[in-house]
């Protein structure tokens, strides 16, 4: 096989969550030059560190849904309290409920897409004060 083909055969098992030295061992028996598959390894090294790096964005973004969720629900506790219970006003949260709406919709579409979106590509030019690149 080559180079190229064995990085994408190792990146398929990175995404099915083997282990390195999993991966090492299927690597070298798929290739016969040692050299090839120690380059391959070299590489995914570091796009396991990357995929590790994405998924923990991508839980962050749970955490950042549910606390909208929360968000919204106090909204709506507020108001339905104030509907019943209080007898000379009625409070709407609007801030509480759309604020929580909107964070929550918005949480829910990032945590939606894939783990391969939060992987950071290389840049060639390193940003700096001003986003020109």
């Amino acid at each position: 096989m080559e180079a190229q083909d064995l990085y994408y055969y190792a990146q398929d098992l990175v995404h099915q969550g083997k282990a390195y030295h999993e991966i090492e061992k299927k690597l070298k028996t798929k290739c016969l030059k040692d050299e090839i598959a120690s380059e391959v390894m070299l590489e995914i090294d570091m796009y396991i560190a990357q995929y590790e790096a994405a998924k923990m964005k991508k839980g962050n973004l749970l955490a950042y849904f549910f606390f909208s969720v929360i968000i919204l629900i106090a909204g709506l506790f507020i108001t339905i309290y104030s509907y019943f219970y209080a007898a000379n006003s009625f409070y709407i949260a609007y801030g509480a409920i759309l604020v929580g709406a909107w964070y929550s919709l918005q949480g829910y579409k990032n945590y939606a897409r894939p783990v391969e979106d939060f992987i950071e590509e290389k840049r060639i030019f390193k940003k700096g004060r001003f986003k020109r690149f």
